[in-house]
């Protein structure tokens, strides 16, 4: 899944550098120890401040439920996205969240049904199983498309960020929120590490 959100913020950036609007590429690290070790948290990157109207897409993003695990972990989306919850179990699952940017109860659902959730305000929503307490998500709802979630060696990329002085954050699973204020020159790659 963390295909399909890459493949979302290509579809925005490309359509912000074909208005014409100078971009630069954000990249670095996450999760980095003074040990040398990365963390095993998840992570979301994104640029904070930039505004413009961002449709958002018309595909749906997937959270998926196999071996008592939600798939992925850790899903950064647009504003106004729908995400369908699918169940490949062979047992039944009861999706839920309480969180202040989206609370919904899916009730117990087997495989083939498949609900579905849009994702109206911005903020981070914990998705939890009530059948199984050990299974938990973490949807990142966000305004720009200018996101990514690092990879297990941390590392990520976002293209076409339009330039000027810009706020990068930083979510990791343990609820901490880190910021960089970098200022970004068209055509350049910035390096920012968290």
């Amino acid at each position: 899944m963390r295909s399909i959100a890459l493949a979302l913020v290509g579809f925005q950036s490309i359509r912000s550098a074909a208005q014409g609007i100078p971009a630069a590429t954000i990249e670095g690290h996450v999760g980095n120890h003074a040990s040398g070790k990365p963390d095993r948290l998840g992570w979301v990157v994104w640029v904070d401040d930039i505004t413009g109207e961002y449709p958002a897409p018309k595909a749906h993003a997937i959270v998926d439920q196999k071996s008592m695990r939600f798939i992925p972990h850790i899903l950064p989306i647009l504003v106004g996205t729908t995400v369908d919850f699918l169940n490949s179990d062979s047992f039944l699952h009861n999706v839920f969240s309480i969180s202040t940017a989206k609370q919904f109860n899916l009730g117990l659902y087997p495989t083939g049904r498949v609900p579905a959730i849009l994702f109206d305000k911005p903020g981070v929503v914990a998705i939890l199983c009530n059948v199984h307490p050990e299974m938990s998500a973490y949807i990142i709802v966000l305004k720009t498309p200018f996101f990514a979630a690092p990879g297990p060696e941390g590392h990520f990329i976002i293209r076409n960020v339009p330039s000027g002085n810009r706020l990068v954050r930083c979510w990791s699973e343990d609820g901490r929120i880190q910021e960089r204020r970098i200022m970004l020159v068209a055509g350049t790659v910035q390096t920012v590490d968290f």
